[in-house]
């Protein structure tokens, strides 16, 4: 049994590079536009967060299942 989280990092590598997401990122990191990075970088801040929570979650789970 592997022990990698491959279902989250799908998951969160679809919600990413899908267009909303990158829409997403670049209103938050990359616009020159400060109204915009002010409203959307905590946004994105918190969903990446959620998706690293996940991905971490899931390889405790499928550790502790080994154990």
């Amino acid at each position: 049994m592997k022990r990698w989280p491959w279902i989250s990092i799908m998951l969160a590598t679809i919600v990413i590079l899908n267009p909303v997401g990158l829409d997403i990122i670049e209103a938050a990191f990359f616009s020159n536009e400060q109204l915009s990075n002010n409203i959307w970088q905590p946004i994105a801040i918190v969903a990446i967060l959620l998706l690293l929570s996940s991905i971490a979650l899931e390889w405790f789970i499928r550790k502790r299942r080994v154990a």
